[in-house]
């Protein structure tokens, strides 16, 4: 069985987005020495149009091969005219409103990822890593 890893930017009280789903605020805390951290740690997980922006188009993928996002996540790369937000990766999208799309499998509905009732107690803190401006990147592992 593949381990799972999963990376999500998250405020620290666990808001991945404002009331409206913007997410655009997480960006101010992309500065150089958090950038270079991405670069050489997480390569993937930066989208196809800014690796290419950034002139980082050959970085190998280190530890994800896909990545699974929401609908709304999803929309903001169609705003900009993205189909592919992740081109480096294989990608999903979960939605139960998406009716027509441009490139991936719509399901609707189908089995959940996790069952109710998954307790986050089965993770135990590995690491932290503190950015000068503020951000922190913090590492759990399931508790064996």
């Amino acid at each position: 069985m593949r381990k799972l890893t999963c990376f999500i930017a998250a405020s620290i009280d666990g808001f991945i987005g404002d009331t409206s789903g913007d997410a655009e605020f997480f960006t101010r805390f992309v500065d150089a020495e958090f950038l270079e951290f991405l670069k050489t740690e997480y390569p993937e997980t930066l989208p196809t149009h800014g690796r290419r922006a950034l002139g980082l188009d050959d970085l190998e993928n280190r530890r994800f091969d896909t990545v699974i996002q929401g609908r709304a996540s999803y929309d903001l790369a169609l705003d900009i005219g993205v189909t592919s937000p992740y081109a480096h990766m294989r990608q999903y999208v979960v939605s139960r409103t998406i009716k027509d799309s441009p490139d991936p499998v719509v399901l609707g509905s189908g089995m959940p990822m996790f069952a109710s009732g998954f307790h986050i107690t089965d993770f135990a803190f590995e690491s932290v890593r503190a950015f000068g401006n503020g951000t922190l990147v913090r590492r759990y592992a399931r508790k064996r």
